[in-house]
């Protein structure tokens, strides 16, 4: 089974729409799952709240419930380079987490939790093939990079810059930023799960005007987002 997870259901509505669902249900305390079909594969949706640390604590409960052999993490993010505009599409490498500070103990860097990596590597074929289809559908920018998550709002530019110049100057394709993509990453890692990371860039950071229209702009191009999955899932046996 593949999971889709959005940060809430209306950045999961295109995909219901397409998909053949049999079976809409909720775990205790947790999100909405609607399941069913989509192309070959067994599917399901669910949207997991506007935060890293909520999202870790859904996707876990999700994958107990599901077993997915991937999730698939789909939304907006803010563009944090001079290369990715507003509406271009981003998959992510690599997702660093902000705000996870255990560097007292001389042994950890910035982000990283005490015995787990500093950050969470995708895998290269997945990310490869969603490449590919990204580029086969047309219409938009694309570019690989890494995803900075955080549960803390920047609206600045200047406070990205200044983020990244004192815990990141030297991971230099560090490229987005969202809020929930550590906490789904996370709970993938803790169960072994497959992860591909796919957004659209909502608005580039510190363009009040572009974070104004950043939801409309994450709903106009899931079509899109939907269309890549799809091919994916025509296209391989088993992503």
């Amino acid at each position: 089974m593949i999971l889709v997870i959005g940060e809430d259901e209306d950045a999961i509505l295109y995909f219901r729409t397409r998909a053949e669902i049999s079976l809409t249900r909720k775990i205790t305390e947790g999100p909405t799952i609607y399941q069913g079909s989509l192309g070959p594969e067994n599917i399901a949706f669910a949207a997991v709240g506007p935060s890293a640390m909520l999202a870790g604590i859904q996707v876990d409960a999700l994958i107990r419930e599901l077993s997915p052999y991937l999730v698939v993490s789909i939304g907006g993010a803010a563009s944090l380079n001079d290369t990715l505009k507003q509406g271009d599409i981003f998959i992510a490498d690599r997702i660093y987490q902000h705000g996870i500070d255990y560097t007292a103990d001389g042994e950890s860097e910035y982000g990283q939790i005490p015995g787990r990596a500093a950050f969470f590597s995708s895998s290269t074929s997945l990310n490869g093939s969603a490449e590919t289809a990204a580029y086969a559908n047309g219409g938009r920018y694309i570019e690989r990079g890494y995803l900075l998550s955080s549960d803390h709002s920047f609206t600045k530019k200047e406070d990205f810059e200044s983020l990244k110049k004192r815990h990141y100057a030297s991971t230099t394709r560090l490229s987005a930023f969202d809020h929930i993509g550590g906490g789904i990453a996370l709970a993938c890692s803790l169960h072994e799960c497959s992860l591909l990371t796919i957004r659209i860039i909502a608005y580039v950071a510190g363009n009040e005007e572009e974070a104004l229209r950043k939801r409309i702009t994450t709903l106009e191009a899931m079509p899109d987002l939907g269309r890549i999955l799809t091919s994916m899932l025509l296209n391989s046996e088993r992503m």
